[in-house]
């Protein structure tokens, strides 16, 4: 359920991102697909391999990656709440 959340949020916050055409004084063009795909574009950075935000292949890879990090962290936390919770009413 949190995959599908994470999911359902990255696809609009590209979406929007590429409708907004321009801005005022301030653009901050591209700025939600970069928080929404933080792990892998921070990684990118250093490695100098920046996905380019606006070519749908990019978009999609980093989405895939940023999608099944968030779903083995959500698995991850729901097994040690049913670890913890088993643990105490055991004891």
């Amino acid at each position: 359920m949190l995959a599908g959340l994470y999911l359902t949020l990255a696809i609009f916050a590209v979406a929007i991102d590429r409708k907004e055409s321009g801005g005022g004084w301030i653009t901050l063009h591209g700025m939600a697909s970069f928080v929404v795909t933080l792990p892998v574009s921070l990684l990118g950075e250093k490695l100098n391999l920046k996905p380019d935000y606006r070519r749908n292949l990019d978009m999609i890879l980093v989405i895939g990656i940023c999608f099944t990090l968030v779903y083995f962290a959500g698995a991850g936390v729901a097994k040690l709440t049913r670890l913890a919770f088993s643990a105490a009413g055991k004891g």
